[in-house]
């Protein structure tokens, strides 16, 4: 491959969502495809691409690669097929160093739903949060068998570390995509119709693997999970254990998850992280909690602290409120005192 740094973002929402994440990054070179399949439609993409290029003065090369076989052209862009069907001397001359496949360095990107999505690089990062989050459960917690993500996949971290946790689990991983962002907008414009056909259209996919493939454990959003468990028995379907994130849980809703979505038989594993802290542990859930959830962040990798909003340099006294101030340190990556958005 190309000597590089490698970032990847599709432009389902269109191209602000893609720009918002590649401006940052200064790209030299611009892959896309000519266009995509869904609902047995095709949907031409080239005009998307050259607005993207257009609004990137970095890129200096641009390769099209031809899904859809449309014959639809960009100008000055390379064609994927004629540049990998070369074969001249300079070809069978090329050797590439080879490296282990864990070692590329990615780009990962935060959704983005409260303002710029922030990126970070990291290589291994990722590993030791969901490695530490693996140990802490325990082989029982989650027994040994497939894993099933429905989540979002796309430039975030969250893909590449469920499937390591699977990995070091010694399992395999299945994945349904979906994209938060465009459902939150979605529902800002208020087409909550779109909203909820979008949301069938992800529970159907992850209905479809859990009645053909067998699963054992799961990553989800709560409310994903709550609408599955709709449309069939977790249980029968022979699910042992769900690891869910992304969204505040109050003590009520715990108890609902537990008891009638998880009919009180299959472990439940509630998270908090985000792309620029990492992995936030939960304590495991006991009689005694009354189903209250208390999350741990990653420390000494990561420490929060709850400050004052109007003096950030000043840490607000236990039990009242503040904004969240947010310190990672780890050996691949340094953010100093981000203050977060909101009061928690």
């Amino acid at each position: 491959s190309v000597g590089g740094v490698w970032s990847v973002c599709a432009p389902d929402m269109g191209t602000n969502a893609v720009l918002d994440r590649f401006a940052q990054i200064t790209p030299k070179v611009l892959i896309g495809c000519d266009g995509v399949t869904y609902g047995g439609k095709d949907h031409p993409r080239t005009d998307v691409l050259a607005q993207l290029r257009d609004a990137l003065p970095s890129v200096t090369h641009t390769l099209l690669c031809r899904v859809l076989g449309s014959g639809d052209t960009l100008a000055g862009a390379a064609d994927w097929d004629t540049i990998v069907a070369r074969n001249d001397a300079a070809v069978a001359a090329f050797e590439p160093l080879w490296l282990p496949f864990d070692h590329p360095l990615w780009i990962v990107y935060s959704s983005g739903t409260t303002g710029m999505p922030k990126q970070r690089v990291g290589w291994d990062d990722y590993k030791t949060d969901y490695e530490e989050y693996s140990d802490h459960y325990g082989p029982d917690f989650f027994p040994k068998g497939n894993w099933l993500m429905v989540g979002p996949t796309g430039p975030r971290r969250l893909r590449l570390a469920v499937e390591h946790l699977a990995n070091y689990r010694g399992d395999s991983c299945y994945f349904v995509d979906l994209d938060p962002r465009f459902v939150k907008r979605l529902i800002g414009t208020g087409e909550m119709a779109m909203a909820r056909k979008y949301q069938e259209h992800v529970i159907d996919q992850a209905a479809t693997i859990l009645r053909h493939r067998k699963i054992t454990n799961m990553f989800t959003t709560p409310r994903l999970l709550e609408n599955l468990a709709e449309r069939m028995s977790l249980v029968k379907a022979g699910l042992k254990g769900v690891f869910v994130g992304g969204t505040t849980m109050t003590p009520q809703y715990v108890r609902f998850v537990v008891e009638e979505v998880l009919e009180n038989k299959i472990n439940f594993a509630p998270t908090y992280g985000n792309t620029l802290m990492g992995l936030a542990i939960s304590k495991k859930l006991t009689k005694a909690d009354n189903y209250s959830l208390t999350y741990y962040a990653p420390q000494p990798r990561a420490v929060l602290r709850i400050v004052n909003p109007d003096q950030p340099d000043k840490v607000m006294p236990y039990g009242e409120y503040g904004r969240v101030e947010l310190t990672t340190m780890t050996r691949e990556f340094f953010l100093t005192v981000l203050v977060k958005k909101g009061t928690r």
